[in-house]
């Protein structure tokens, strides 16, 4: 065999024992698990939430009747037992980044009695970023909807949601009240979802997490109706009207 051979073989053996040993080195590494679980997907990123909220009023109660005449008709209030709530908005985002005109994010009041019966209120505050904007007549049904103006981030404002002043000619609702006289009222706040405004046209996003509960709290009996307080001073609630605080 000539020493040309020899080499070739040589060379073909080391090879080949090179390739058991990384073969063997393989299989007993210790950084390797063949039975672990696959890795949990990085959820998606959700869209960035616009305010922290904080619920700083809300009372919901029996409204003195007002009967008043309007364009010839007699109307008055359309629930007997309305509610106010006032929440604070505390802005997160930064105005200079935004590239729509207007934004709004959306919030669901429920308010629930022990008798079972429920209402709800539906809220949209908002902060416009081009003050020559006008689509008013095109927005979503809600029954408040708030805007500022260029919000600094960390700025807060105070928004509020009510229905008692509305009225109807038709008969009034109890509302709350409506399967008897509560002991007990629960509010709670979800989150919904955006309104975003661009050169006229709107677009809507429902919130990923909707359901879930932003805060929750038990009202306490109050005058005619159940109160959560945390905007009136103590010395102020004697002889208050709970529909007219002072704010």
């Amino acid at each position: 065999m000539s020493t040309l051979s020899v080499r070739i073989i040589a060379c073909a053996v080391l090879a080949s024992a090179i390739i058991i040993v990384a073969v063997v080195a393989l299989s007993f590494s210790p950084s390797q698990n063949l039975n672990a679980p696959s890795p949990t997907p990085t959820p998606a990123p959700t869209a960035p939430n616009m305010f922290e909220v904080d619920l700083v009023y809300a009372y919901v109660g029996k409204v003195n009747v007002t009967e008043h005449s309007h364009f010839g008709m007699d109307v008055h209030n359309a629930n007997l037992y309305p509610a106010l709530i006032y929440i604070n908005y505390t802005y997160l985002g930064i105005p200079n980044n935004e590239a729509c005109d207007a934004k709004f994010e959306g919030y669901l009041v429920e308010l629930a009695s022990d008798t079972g019966r429920t209402t709800e209120y539906t809220s949209y505050h908002g902060v416009g970023f081009n003050e020559s904007f006008y689509t008013w007549s095109a927005m979503p049904e809600a029954n408040e909807v708030i805007i500022g103006f260029s919000s600094a981030m960390g700025e807060s404002s105070l928004g509020r949601v009510t229905d008692s002043g509305s009225f109807t000619s038709g008969e009034s609702s109890l509302g709350l009240w409506t399967d008897g006289s509560p002991t007990s009222v629960t509010l709670t706040l979800r989150r919904l979802g955006w309104w975003t405004v661009k050169d006229g046209s709107i677009t809507s996003s429902d919130s990923p997490q909707r359901d879930e509960v932003l805060l929750q709290v038990q009202l306490e009996t109050f005058a005619d109706g159940f109160l959560y307080n945390k905007m009136v001073p103590q010395n102020q609630m004697t002889g208050m009207d709970p529909f007219n605080p002072p704010i």
